[in-house]
C-alpha cells in the first residue's frame, strides 16, 4: 500500500474518493472496527455526492438505476430513494445539508 498524504489543501475530485473508499474497504486494518464507521464493508449505498462521501441508512434503486450502476463502489449518482433514519444526535443543519447532497447526486425522492 502506498503512503497516503496526511494533510489535504484542497477537496478531494468525486474519482479521488471513490478511490480513497475502495482502498479503505480493501484495507485489512479496518476490517475488525468494533465501532461503527460510515467507510467500511457494512455499508451497502456510499455515494459520491458534492458534500463528500455520504451513506444513506436506507436506500433503493431500480433495477435500470442497478444495471446502469453494476459494480460501482461507490456510487458516483444517487440511487432514486435515500433515506436518513432520524435520531436524537441528528441536528436538523445535518439531516437538510444530507438531503440537498443527495437530491444534488441525483436522488428522486429524499424523506
Amino acid at each position: 500500500m502506498q503512503k497516503t498524504q496526511e494533510l489535504i489543501e484542497a477537496p478531494l475530485t468525486s474519482h479521488e474518493l471513490a478511490v480513497r473508499y475502495r482502498e479503505l474497504c480493501e484495507d485489512a486494518r479496518f476490517s475488525k472496527v468494533p465501532a461503527k464507521i460510515e467507510l467500511d464493508r457494512r455499508v451497502e449505498a456510499p455515494i459520491v455526492t458534492a458534500a463528500g462521501l455520504c451513506a444513506p441508512d436506507l436506500a433503493w434503486a431500480s433495477a435500470g438505476f442497478m444495471h446502469i450502476h453494476r459494480g460501482e463502489t461507490p456510487f458516483m449518482w444517487a440511487p432514486e430513494l435515500c433515506i436518513e433514519v432520524v435520531s436524537p444526535a441528528n441536528s436538523r443543519k445535518e439531516l437538510r445539508e444530507k438531503t440537498e447532497a443527495y437530491l444534488a447526486a441525483g436522488a428522486e425522492e429524499v424523506p
